[in-house]
């Protein structure tokens, strides 16, 4: 089988990053960031929770069942990433908490979300939630920082 000669873009001293390079994660993060301080929200697209409330209704009652499935234990995270206005999570909350309340209760809501005005309509779409059970008040995070939190 003939062999290519080895490429001589591929050697060690090229494959480090260019200075002053950043991890793609970080840059996208300020990037979201920049760009929703400075325009409405999500005023160029749409998804599905913003069309109709059946898909976070369904996905509540899978976790409902999901938990009840595991037990019932006494602590549990619904954590989302991305959450947009918060239209998915408020959609999951009002099923779990009209259907299931004993696992609202043990609902811990994590949220990782890195910009400022998308924090506040999450807040707004999940503060009637909080108000009736307290431990639904959204916990927010600027990355997988999440992950630690569940060991």
């Amino acid at each position: 089988m003939p062999t290519c000669p080895p490429d001589p873009q591929s050697s060690p001293a090229s494959s480090a990053p260019p200075a002053g390079a950043e991890r793609l994660d970080h840059f996208m993060a300020r990037a979201n960031a920049r760009y929703y301080a400075t325009h409405p929200l999500l005023s160029d697209f749409i998804t599905a929770p913003e069309i109709s409330q059946v898909f976070g209704e369904l996905l509540g009652a899978w976790a409902a069942t999901v938990w009840a499935s595991m037990g019932c234990p006494s602590r549990v995270i619904l954590a989302e990433a991305g959450p947009g206005r918060g239209t998915l999570m408020a959609d999951m909350l009002r099923l779990i908490t009209a259907r299931v309340p004993a696992f609202a209760h043990a609902l811990e809501v994590h949220l990782v979300e890195t910009s400022p005005l998308m924090r506040e309509a999450q807040a707004k779409a999940l503060a009637p939630f909080a108000a009736r059970v307290p431990g639904l008040a959204p916990v927010w995070h600027t990355g997988w920082t999440l992950c630690r939190i569940i060991r």
